[in-house]
């Protein structure tokens, strides 16, 4: 059962997610498997969006691209933080 995401806060190398309810089961986190980013025109796909803020760079033809290193798509059962 899918549950709304009401905030997502990052903090250097941690991610936060606030729900909008308690989950009352095992929780999975799936990221970049199911949906497509807007403008992406990916068949039989899925896209994400999280990177870090690194200002490594290449030079592809006599043009720099920044070379951002990218969160790669999982599945990973969460874990409730209780504030211990």
């Amino acid at each position: 059962t899918e549950i709304a995401v009401t905030s997502v806060i990052a903090t250097e190398d941690t991610v936060t997610l606030q729900l909008a309810s308690t989950p009352t089961n095992n929780v999975k986190v799936r990221y970049a498997l199911d949906y497509i980013g807007t403008g992406l025109t990916i068949t039989n796909g899925a896209s994400g969006n999280l990177r870090d803020s690194t200002e490594d760079s290449v030079v592809i033809g006599s043009v720099t691209k920044p070379l951002y290193h990218v969160c790669p798509h999982f599945e990973l059962t969460a874990f409730l933080d209780k504030g211990i």
